[in-house]
């Protein structure tokens, strides 16, 4: 997932609720890219920075928002709402799926 020429690393930031469900162990990664490793702080960094400047309590919109203005001013290309299709038994079909957040540097 380095970037070389010609190619873009991509990282894709998803935020859930998963309150209930039950604890699993989480794998090491070995090996993980200088670059992914940065910008994968730069979104920790800056989601709670805004959780810290918010406060909790709001709707997701407002959070989105703000951490989509706080990822460009560390200089990430951020696209929000990105459309993904659904692939299912080989054809394409419109469930309006979307990522929250797309970010490319």
């Amino acid at each position: 997932m380095e970037r070389t020429a010609g190619r873009k690393l991509a990282v894709v930031v998803c935020v859930t609720n998963h309150q209930g469900t039950k604890t699993r162990r989480m794998k090491r990664f070995k090996n993980i890219p200088v670059e992914v490793d940065r910008i994968a702080n730069q979104v920790v960094d800056s989601a709670f920075k805004v959780h810290k400047q918010l406060g909790p309590g709001l709707l997701e919109s407002v959070y989105e928002t703000c951490l989509t203005h706080e990822l460009k001013n560390r200089g990430l290309i951020v696209q929000t709402q990105v459309a993904v299709p659904i692939v299912y038994e080989g054809l394409k079909l419109d469930g309006r799926l979307r990522l929250v957040t797309w970010l490319t540097n």
